[in-house]
């Protein structure tokens, strides 16, 4: 009943590449989502506010880049998104770090030698 999920998970762990782009599909969902809310609230769409989701947007696609000290910067700089805008749109993505941070964590997993 499972066995074609079970062969996409296990693809997946093989082959990261997928995985590693998830964070900025999810990014991109937040974004819409956010971009949504904003400009049913405020009818003049912020210029800070696009800033903020171009810097989302390009944090969570630097998750593929197949580095450690890439991936540590974009995860940090995600966690500083998600902080610096508290309540307001920082929710959205919450579940961007969390997914960067499985990624992370995968990956390294994945990666011979545990060093990319």
């Amino acid at each position: 009943m499972f066995k074609g999920s079970l062969r996409l998970v296990v693809w997946g762990v093989r082959n990261p590449a997928p995985l590693s782009l998830l964070p900025a599909g999810l990014a991109a969902v937040s974004n819409v989502a956010a971009g949504i809310m904003v400009h049913s609230r405020q009818a003049a769409y912020p210029s800070r506010f696009v800033a903020f989701q171009s810097a989302m947007l390009g944090a969570a696609w630097l998750l593929s880049v197949p580095r450690r000290w890439v991936w540590i910067i974009a995860f940090v700089r995600l966690l500083a998104g998600v902080a610096m805008t508290a309540l307001s749109v920082g929710v959205f993505h919450i579940p961007v770090v969390a997914t960067a941070g499985r990624v992370m964590v995968s990956l390294h997993a994945a990666s011979p030698g545990g060093n990319p």
